[in-house]
C-alpha cells in the first residue's frame, strides 16, 4: 500500500520477502502507535 502510493507505476507483484518485510514494518508501526497511546 505504502510502496504503491510512493511508486504507482510499479505494478509488478512484490517478492515474498519484501511483502513479509513490509507487513512486519506495518505491524511494528501499529504496535508502536498503540504503545504510545497507552503510555500517554
Amino acid at each position: 500500500m505504502l510502496v504503491a502510493r510512493i511508486n504507482p507505476f510499479k505494478r509488478r507483484p512484490l517478492p515474498s520477502w519484501k511483502r513479509t518485510f513490509i507487513n512486519n514494518k506495518r505491524q511494528a508501526t501499529a504496535f508502536l502507535m498503540s504503545f504510545n497511546t497507552i503510555r500517554t
